[in-house]
């Protein structure tokens, strides 16, 4: 059967495939928000470590507090600076799909 057939068995099809992507969407935001957090925080960094967990604006501070003499260490801030606001920006996208999910279900 074709997907644009006008019959109610075509319509319960597109239906069942619409609810399939749909769910799929889900699976993926899931994936994507998850990978996101996870790289985040990662589990092998030790907590005390300056930067741990720090926002892209607060990296750009310790940036700010480096001396310029310090080339190598500034060049890895802003490594970590724009990663980091890669991954907030995903996560940031992402997250509204799960919570509209999260907002049906209640």
């Amino acid at each position: 059967m074709h997907r644009n057939e006008n019959t109610s068995m075509g319509r319960d099809k597109c239906g069942g495939e619409a609810a399939e992507d749909h769910h799929m969407a889900l699976g993926l935001a899931r994936v994507v928000v998850h990978l996101c957090r996870g790289r985040y925080h990662p589990p092998t960094v030790k907590r005390e470590q300056r930067g741990v967990g720090a926002s892209a604006a607060e990296l750009g501070d310790i940036l700010d507090d480096t001396p310029t003499r310090m080339w190598r260490t500034r060049s890895a801030l802003l490594l970590a600076m724009t990663e980091r606001s890669v991954l907030e920006s995903c996560a940031a996208r992402w997250s509204p799909v799960l919570e509209e999910e999260e907002g049906e279900r209640i």
